[in-house]
């Protein structure tokens, strides 16, 4: 009998480690194996509010399509079939909302794949006052990349955020922890993020809270916590799927592959990458498809098997070679070249 309630009780501490503190499921075991990878004590409260977020997908975000709509936009700016009406779309966007961050960041990011520089230097044009926090932004994001020191307008227009509104503060945040982490701060950017995880949940609702778990994952990565990164992909990915985003489904599945390569776990990360690349390819995310099988090429030459690496070569070569995204064909075809160039010495 006494071995009995031993068992009973290990079994009711295994069940609530699986299904958090309120007792509910977590809907992340039918996506990836968390078996044996514990959630660190300072986030276990994160975690659970997602969790709770999951049960409760009707839960009003007033916020809660924008981040899903920006992905969207990407996707189909992405495809030359439904490129011209997305660019509609978000110009269109723009002009109802012309200090929405997401729409000025996409903006400055495709203007030159949708043709429409014009529209963009618009939309430049209409603060040149970069003393406000959204005149910051748009000189951060309008010169991001091509002129030193830019991004530190972010860290400017974040020390005014009391002009902003959530949506906006909320963005913005995530641009300043990207900041963070370029110079290397991975922890400072994850910190940041943290703080404000709660209110992407309470504005942003699945949407954005998956978007952070995204980006939170990432600098966790780079910083080697994996056990967290991986906990945070599942959530994003999660998100993603009870909100039934299949184009941010399969960036969070890419991310739960990365971290699981970084983990070592290359079987189960190579079934993530394959299957990513079969989903993304058969919907026409050309990017995402590449980056699949890229990481498929990548994980055979860690693992020595030369022939695996050419196949994927040749899926990657496929998809350069056919697609209409002139970004994506130099992006992939960088990739391409990096493998050929290790395949040199194999």
């Amino acid at each position: 009998m006494r071995s009995l309630n031993l068992l009973l009780v290990a079994a009711t501490a295994l069940m609530l480690v699986y299904c958090g503190c309120s007792g509910r499921q977590d809907p992340r075991a039918d996506l990836v194996d968390l078996a044996g990878v514990p959630v660190p004590a300072d986030w276990r409260d994160h975690v659970d509010a997602t969790l709770d977020l999951l049960a409760d997908t009707a839960a009003d975000a007033p916020y809660g399509r924008a981040v899903s709509t920006y992905y969207d936009l990407h996707r189909d700016i992405g495809n030359p079939d439904t490129r011209q009406a997305a660019g509609d779309s978000l110009f269109a966007f723009w002009r109802d909302d012309p200090t929405n961050f997401l729409w000025i960041e996409l903006a400055a990011h495709k203007s030159r794949i949708l043709g429409r520089k014009d529209d963009r230097n618009i939309i430049y044009g209409q603060l040149p006052d970069t003393t406000t926090a959204v005149g910051g932004f748009l000189r951060a994001r309008r010169f991001w990349g091509f002129k030193p020191g830019a991004g530190e307008h972010f860290k400017q227009a974040w020390q005014r955020r009391a002009e902003l509104d959530s949506l906006q503060t909320l963005w913005l945040a995530t641009r300043v922890a990207m900041l963070d982490s370029d110079r290397g701060s991975n922890d400072e950017a994850v910190a940041l993020l943290r703080e404000w995880l709660p209110a992407a949940g309470r504005l942003g609702g699945l949407s954005m809270t998956g978007f952070y778990w995204s980006v939170i994952s990432r600098y966790l990565e780079g910083s080697g916590r994996l056990d967290m990164a991986l906990h945070a992909a599942s959530l994003s990915l999660a998100c993603a799927e009870a909100d039934g985003h299949h184009y941010m489904m399969q960036m969070a599945w890419q991310a739960v592959g990365r971290i699981l390569v970084k983990r070592r776990e290359y079987e189960p990360a190579l079934e993530i990458f394959n299957e990513s690349y079969r989903a993304s390819r058969a919907a026409g995310y050309t990017r995402w498809a590449g980056d699949a099988a890229h990481r498929c090429a990548d994980i055979h030459m860690t693992l020595g098997d030369r022939d695996s690496v050419l196949a994927h070569h040749r899926r990657a070569l496929e998809i350069v070679t056919t697609s209409r995204d002139t970004t994506d064909m130099i992006y992939l075809t960088g990739f391409v070249a990096g493998v050929h160039r290790r395949l040199r010495h194999m």
